[in-house]
């Protein structure tokens, strides 16, 4: 006789006969000692270890649809390392949790532009005046349209994404006028609308685009 639990619905059954449950739905006897007094909901199952879930994995639990502040930057930026250069409000965290260069809901110096912005150990930091000099002395490196297209669909990391680029980006007429116009900022902002708005678009497919549009100065 045994007690089991359950790994995916965590539901525990007591004093049954041990052949009758199969290990790899069950743990068998399982050592709940971690998770005493806490809800089963929040209990992680690694193997055949149970423990308690981080906060940031309780939030997961508890807000699925959480959305938030998203800030990704270039640590390898010419300009000022760890530069912010592109903010997305109101989008799904958890889409970002695999993204590299990202912080997820930072809080925001206060009274700083975007533009004055980096990023210090994990955080959101102003500038320094020498860092300020830098991006107000920057000259964007006006690139058009056929540049700025072809690195995008030359670039692209599979025959998928280039597929979903293509099917999101040509109909949209505003993106193209956009770059013809050389307005880097507004280009930015119609691709977060697209990946908003398409359910086949992949934070993968924003951040690539992203990468081929060139940086601009961000204001709040």
């Amino acid at each position: 006789m045994a007690n089991v639990l359950n790994r995916l619905t965590k539901e525990q059954l007591y004093s049954v006969n041990t052949g009758d449950y199969q290990t790899a739905d069950w743990i068998i006897n399982p050592n709940l000692s971690a998770v005493s007094g806490i809800p089963s909901k929040y209990w992680k199952i690694t193997g055949d270890v149970v423990s308690e879930m981080s906060q940031e994995e309780k939030e997961v639990v508890d807000y699925p649809y959480l959305t938030g502040l998203v800030v990704v930057y270039d640590p390898d930026d010419p300009v000022v390392a760890n530069r912010v250069v592109l903010v997305i409000p109101g989008t799904l965290l958890t889409n970002f949790d695999e993204a590299s260069n990202v912080l997820q809901d930072p809080v925001l110096p206060n009274n700083v532009p975007f533009k004055y912005m980096k990023v210090s150990v994990g955080a959101l930091v102003e500038m320094t005046s020498g860092e300020k000099d830098d991006v107000d002395g920057f000259v964007i490196t006006e690139r058009d349209r056929s540049l700025v297209m072809h690195d995008i669909y030359a670039n692209a990391s599979s025959p998928q994404q280039m597929s979903r680029l293509t099917f999101a980006i040509d109909p949209r007429v505003s993106f193209i006028v956009a770059l013809d116009a050389y307005n880097y900022a507004l280009t930015r902002d119609i691709m977060v609308d697209m990946y908003a708005k398409d359910p086949n678009l992949t934070v993968e497919d924003l951040l690539h685009v992203n990468k081929y549009v060139p940086t601009s100065m961000l204001t709040n």
